[in-house]
């Protein structure tokens, strides 16, 4: 008989793989990663991987840059990558196969990367089909636990090919079903600002969907498709395609979160915030990316991981990633129309 894997099964094993055979540049499982959770209402992560930063491959892409740049061959690209680095293909209702990389700097156990219609070299933009394929992942893999990420150009993306992270929150305890320290997540799958609260309705029908303006560390959007639309969520598909579209026109940068939640809804987080350039990385010890803004600081240093507190984080969050009040007032309207 065939053993039928789920593709959670199918990236853990792979990953597991990988990480036996020393592809990866870091691995999240070393006994001298430090992870906590700091005191607090938000339930803020912080992590410290010492080797992360110095064995990363080098970013491709400038912190000043322009939203439309163009895709480059002659750059770092993910069709450079060794075929070895390839975890699994899916294939979409179109029959079009998207290969599901392993990260080689892995913040967490499973992290990959999603590369969708690789050999077309598109630019890091979230065009409306990658939100779709984003979204249609997420519904149809019931039985995984993973969340998908997107960072903009200007919100810390570093190669300019399209791409989405595959993250497992829940993993940040595998170590702990080896032997290790006292769980984080205690059967949690989700970053933080999963569980934030909603600070006000912004409108029940943007595109057929519901949005809520979130209470959280910036000004940050959740979108879900009301429950009595279609399965195939292609009402989430076009209100997320037109936030993002809107924010691209605007020249505003972004991180997009895509989660299935504890009551198994698909809901789309979307961050607007202020280009990356205005984040000193080195004097806050921590890239202001998804995984950040989400709730889960790396810290750079051992001494940052040690100083993290969460209202310290906040007030830097607020300063200098939040999207000014112009812009917040700009998007507002746009969901309002």
């Amino acid at each position: 008989t065939t053993t039928k894997y789920s593709l959670d099964e199918i990236i853990k094993k792979q990953f597991e793989k990988c990480r036996q055979q020393g592809i990866l540049r870091n691995d999240p499982l070393e006994s001298n990663v430090l992870r906590k959770r700091l005191p607090g209402t938000l339930g803020l992560l912080a992590e410290y991987e010492p080797s992360l930063f110095g064995r990363k491959r080098p970013a491709v892409v400038s912190d000043v840059v322009d939203m439309n740049e163009p895709f480059s061959p002659n750059k770092f690209n993910f069709n450079k990558v060794d075929q070895e680095e390839v975890m699994v293909c899916i294939q979409d209702a179109q029959a079009d196969v998207h290969p599901i990389l392993v990260n080689v700097s892995p913040l967490m156990y499973g992290h990959g990367l999603l590369v969708p219609w690789v050999k077309q070299e598109l630019g890091q933009q979230l065009v409306p089909r990658a939100v779709a394929l984003a979204i249609q992942l997420l519904n149809a893999a019931t039985d995984c636990d993973f969340c998908i990420g997107f960072n903009s150009l200007g919100a810390f993306s570093s190669v300019n090919h399209l791409h989405l992270h595959v993250l497992y929150p829940g993993e940040l305890d595998h170590e702990i079903r080896l032997g290790g320290q006292a769980p984080l997540m205690n059967g949690c799958n989700e970053f933080p600002v999963a569980n934030a609260p909603i600070q006000r309705k912004v409108t029940e029908c943007y595109v057929g969907c519901q949005v809520d303006l979130l209470e959280w560390m910036i000004p940050c959007f959740s979108i879900q498709q009301h429950p009595e639309h279609d399965s195939a969520l292609t009402k989430l598909q076009a209100a997320v395609t037109r936030l993002v579209r809107f924010l691209h026109s605007q020249n505003i940068p972004h991180n997009v979160l895509f989660i299935n939640d504890s009551s198994y809804r698909i809901r789309v987080v979307v961050f607007p915030r202020k280009p990356q350039h205005h984040f000193d990385s080195k004097q806050h010890g921590f890239n202001a990316a998804l995984g950040e803004i989400s709730g889960m600081l790396i810290a750079k240093t051992h001494q940052h991981f040690e100083a993290f507190d969460e209202e310290h984080i906040r007030k830097v969050m607020t300063t200098h990633v939040a999207c000014e009040i112009w812009t917040l007032t700009q998007i507002l309207a746009e969901l309002t129309e």
